[in-house]
């Protein structure tokens, strides 16, 4: 047992030929945002200790989905079309075949765990809000929360693969998807499951989200038309990342941006690009392993940290009860990070592997798309 967890940190927290090393790096922090934006969250309820931290500042780590959103952007553009000549370099079936492999297994089992757990905890299963999730349906609400962010990458993979991958005469489609939240933006929609299906249906279908997929491909785009330009050495990204990732923070907290609405997600995904296109041109001969392992495990991270946390915060509140909410937060957060990068190994890798091989690919365990990248040009990992 102890070979095969060296084996598989040594495979995964190290770089390829190839690697975007720098959106490994910035999916990391991305994931440790969102985690730690959760924690905050949860521990302040009155089901665990009903204690801010911080003053309600560490809620807005929830920019890291914003963060995601660009990304998915950006690894979809640069792994399915070639440099220079941008011409699809994967088929439109094999293109379903990976993102369905890397997405919606490990999906399903973070689903069907959290369904469990629920279950024997509070004997309740509001069971349309689980079946909305495994089939990432576009109305209605979806349990866990966090899947919500999914639906919208399953109707940005749609366009893409229809307009970049299809039929190049259709990219316009998509470029009205991407402004749809602008003019959409006059009738008032609002999300929430009391709302009729059809408000519901354009509210997720013209999400403020789909500005933020945009920008993500339009740094792609800029990535395999010039991504030789120049380059960022890694511990200047990092510095560069923490400094400008954490003002961006600061500067949602102290004006109280509402994420995920108009007109604050546009603000912050122009915001977030030049970052976007700098950590993609970072390179390093010898990267950070933690770095690595952490953007490589993110999609286990976003997945199962709220699993993670509730038993986490439910047995701390049982054995300690008076502690300071800000050593609960700090605690269970990285023990969520541990069990995530435990499972990481031990599930998302054989699953995503043995997917592969009832599908017909031969290759072995790699992380899930958008996570290591061999050559923008090549097929997706």
């Amino acid at each position: 047992m102890d070979d095969y967890f060296r084996n598989k940190l040594n495979i995964n927290s190290q770089a390829r030929p190839g690697d975007v090393v720098g959106v490994q790096y910035l999916r990391g922090i991305a994931a440790l945002a969102v985690l730690i934006d959760h924690a905050a969250g949860m521990a302040a309820s009155q089901t665990y200790f009903g204690r801010n931290v911080l003053d309600g500042a560490l809620s807005y780590g929830a920019i890291g989905v914003d963060i995601f959103f660009m990304i998915s952007g950006f690894i979809i553009t640069i792994v399915s079309l070639g440099k220079d000549d941008l011409k699809p370099t994967v088929s439109l079936r094999e293109f379903f075949v990976r993102r369905f492999i890397r997405i919606v297994p490990l999906m399903w089992a973070a689903i069907l765990s959290y369904a469990a757990m629920r279950w024997l905890s509070i004997q309740e299963l509001p069971l349309n809000s689980y079946i909305n999730a495994i089939l990432l349906l576009p109305v209605g609400d979806v349990d866990p929360n966090n899947i919500w962010t999914l639906r919208h990458e399953a109707i940005f993979y749609l366009l893409f693969a229809v307009t970049f991958l299809h039929r190049r005469a259709f990219r316009w489609m998509i470029g009205i998807w991407i402004l749809a939240p602008l003019a959409l933006s006059p009738l008032g929609l609002e999300a929430g499951v009391d709302k009729p299906w059809l408000e519901q249906l354009l509210w997720n279908v013209g999400h403020p989200a789909n500005i933020e997929f945009g920008l993500g491909l339009a740094v792609g785009l800029i990535w395999l038309k010039w991504s030789h330009a120049f380059k960022v050495s890694v511990p200047a990204l990092l510095t560069a990342t923490l400094v400008y990732f954490g003002a961006l923070w600061a500067v949602a907290f102290w004006f109280h941006l509402e994420l995920a609405r108009l007109p604050d997600t546009p603000l912050l995904a122009a915001a977030f690009a030049p970052l976007l296109l700098l950590a993609a041109h970072a390179k390093s001969q010898n990267p950070s392993r933690l770095g690595l392992l952490l953007g490589s495990a993110s999609f286990s991270i976003y997945l199962f940290h709220p699993h993670i946390l509730s038993a986490g915060l439910t047995l701390w509140r049982r054995l300690a009860p008076g502690t300071q909410p800000e050593v609960v937060v700090a605690g269970t957060s990285v023990f969520a990070v541990l069990v995530s990068l435990l499972i990481y190994l031990v599930v998302e890798l054989p699953l995503v592997a043995a997917c592969g091989r009832l599908t017909g690919r031969k290759e072995g365990p790699k992380p899930p798309v958008g996570r290591q990248v061999a050559q923008a040009s090549s097929m997706p990992p």
